[in-house]
């Protein structure tokens, strides 16, 4: 991989509101299962009360995780707070944080996310993977998912890109993933498709050759459109989801469950995590 080694674990972070505490929780604790060192976590809550923040904290009993409040506002009224809260990286993070990797809550770490650390190339602020499914539809000559960033943070605060970005949502009603991909054009490097592992790989016949090898070796599996904690369903790698929350669930029952049926009765009332327009 391309840049400069970082021997400083990867620092996590994650942005959710109460519907995707849950597989926030299970996503969290398969990185930190995965992970050759210790890794250290920002979580980002919105419209949290202090119940939930102390189930998570009973789940993750350690002073590296760290819960924010994401400030208020909202930037577009499609979306949810939580999800433009990535963009708040640089203050969100510890000032000293050098790499951070955002992480969508519906993601599901198997390999260790501190091999990224080194994955920027010079000049570069950022590395994802590619998504040519939106691409086919956007009119993008590169477009990558913004589930997975790998972050440079003190480069990305220089730039300002959170800033930049939220200025094209407020201007042009521009999702999170449009204004990155908008302001950070021939700034991001290509991760290995693996990193990042969509529900389109699984297509049949699909005609991105690369699919087929990365979920043979996946390092992150990203539920776009299926939503693995809401259904049974063990098919489109579903089952790395549910062994995981069935391990997840040992650290203490009660909190586990308490996050599962917030996730189930705000589904009941409201569609999942919306995916970016593209």
């Amino acid at each position: 991989m391309a840049g400069r080694t970082n021997a400083v674990p990867m620092h996590l972070f994650y942005c959710a509101n109460k519907p995707y505490l849950f597989p926030m929780a299970v996503s969290l604790f398969s990185a930190m299962r995965a992970a050759g060192t210790p890794l250290a976590a920002t979580l980002a809550l919105e419209g949290v009360d202090d119940s939930f923040r102390d189930a998570l904290r009973s789940l993750f009993p350690t002073d590296s995780v760290r819960i924010r409040k994401i400030p208020p506002g909202r930037p577009n009224a499609k979306y949810p707070l939580a999800m433009f809260a990535r963009l708040l990286v640089d203050k969100l993070v510890p000032r000293e944080v050098d790499r951070a990797l955002y992480l969508d809550c519906d993601t599901l770490v198997l390999d260790d996310v501190n091999e990224l650390a080194a994955s920027i190339a010079p000049g570069h602020i950022v590395s994802a993977v590619q998504d040519d499914f939106a691409n086919w539809k956007s009119g993008f000559t590169d477009y990558f998912n913004s589930g997975v960033i790998c972050i440079d943070v003190p480069a990305w605060r220089a730039a300002d890109v959170g800033s930049t970005c939220l200025a094209l949502v407020l201007k042009q009603g521009m999702s999170d993933q449009q204004a990155l991909n908008t302001v950070l054009s021939g700034r991001w490097t290509r991760l290995d498709p693996r990193w990042n592992v969509m529900t389109h790989f699984y297509t049949p016949g699909s005609r991105w050759d690369y699919a087929a090898a990365a979920r043979q070796h996946i390092g992150i599996r990203h539920f776009t459109m299926v939503k693995p904690w809401l259904s049974r369903s063990r098919g489109l790698g579903a089952s790395h989801f549910h062994d995981m929350a069935a391990q997840l669930r040992s650290v203490n029952p009660e909190a586990w469950t308490m996050l599962l049926e917030a996730a189930r009765d705000s589904s009941a009332q409201q569609t999942a995590e919306p995916e970016p327009v593209s």
